[in-house]
């Protein structure tokens, strides 16, 4: 018959430990999986980011190269050397445009792959930066260019409108030059909050996994020594029983309020124990029935051959009565016949 749940306890018990284990090691494994895809989403995030630094640099090469190409123009001798500088600045133009695309939309340069910035404050920086570079720098270093055309198409420009154009491409220039500068702070900032966030979960996913680990050795622990406790007692109390009972004392009683396996084994011990107990009983009192009986029949026995012995004796009485009474017939007969033969002589 199917036993009731409260028999399974020890079972339970045991099932219980190894899921708590089982559970404690999956909470290990996903608290580390976390962690690791919260490293690795640090790294990626540095990894995407570091290429911004390049970028920003090389942007700012470009400004300082076309600061350095209002010099060249200012100072060329020719119409071909001045056409040849103004090349040169186009040049680098598309290569500002590039890293600017680069950073917004992503891009893969000649320095490497560089993915677009998820930073909203560094975005706007760009597009400004950007907008900056096309409406106010770039036109000045144009009207310098166009000035120059002039100069050798034949019409006098005066040295001083040349300075004066040349001073504010300098000036928006080093404008450029700032705000570059203050987007490669950000970004050099954006890869440093991240290192940090990145050994501040470290060192909090190792904290997190020593203490699970603790707390499911301390657990484990706790839950086999109360389950080893729960099984040996009682198993150390029926072999001191069975001890017992080979040495003939069958008064043994185990008392264990256990509704499990070893509470089912003591009680099935009880239980033999109780019915050797009431075996032996029976077979002492029918031992004790069979003696009295055997004693009543050795009585009986004795009175027996007693009246054996007496009905002997009188028996022998009796044939030697009998041989008496023979004899005398005998003599009574032989007297008869002397009488009849003394009659007959008369």
């Amino acid at each position: 018959d199917a036993l009731p749940i409260s028999y399974f306890t020890l079972v339970l018990g045991l099932i219980g430990g190894f899921l708590l284990v089982s559970v404690i090691t999956i909470v290990v494994v996903l608290t580390g999986i976390f962690g690791l895809k919260m490293i690795r989403t640090d790294f990626y995030k540095v990894v995407k980011t570091a290429p911004l630094i390049n970028a920003a640099l090389e942007m700012k090469v470009a400004v300082t190269m076309d600061m350095q190409i209002i010099m060249e123009l200012l100072a060329s001798k020719t119409r071909a050397d001045l056409d040849g500088v103004w090349k040169e600045h186009e040049k680098i133009v598309e290569k500002f445009d590039v890293f600017v695309n680069a950073i917004l939309n992503g891009a893969k340069t000649q320095e490497g792959i560089i993915y677009p910035a998820k930073d909203k404050k560094l975005r706007k920086i760009i597009k400004e930066a950007d907008l900056f570079h096309n409406n106010e720098f770039q036109p000045r270093i144009k009207k310098i260019y166009d000035l120059m055309t002039q100069n050798f198409s034949g019409k006098n420009v005066s040295r001083e409108t040349l300075e004066k154009f040349d001073r504010e491409a300098d000036n928006v220039g080093e404008k450029m030059l700032d705000t570059l500068g203050a987007m490669g702070t950000i970004v050099r900032n954006t890869i440093k909050t991240t290192q940090d966030d990145t050994s501040e979960t470290t060192e909090r996913e190792i904290k997190l996994l020593i203490i699970i680990g603790l707390g499911g050795v301390i657990l484990s622990l706790f839950l086999g020594f109360f389950i080893t406790k729960m099984i040996t007692k009682p198993v150390y109390m029926a072999n001191d029983f069975a001890k017992k009972i080979a040495q003939g004392d069958l008064t043994q009683q185990i008392n264990v309020d256990q509704k499990d396996e070893v509470g089912m084994l003591i009680e099935s011990l009880n239980g033999m124990c109780k019915n050797l107990r009431e075996m032996f009983t029976d077979i002492v009192s029918g031992t004790q029935t069979l003696t009295a009986s055997s004693t009543e029949l050795s009585s009986i026995s004795e009175q027996i051959t007693t009246n054996s012995d007496q009905t002997a004796e009188k028996s022998n009485s009796v044939a030697a009565a009998a041989e008496e009474m023979t004899t005398n017939m005998n003599n009574v007969a032989a007297a008869t016949e002397q009488t009849s033969t003394n009659i007959q002589m008369i």
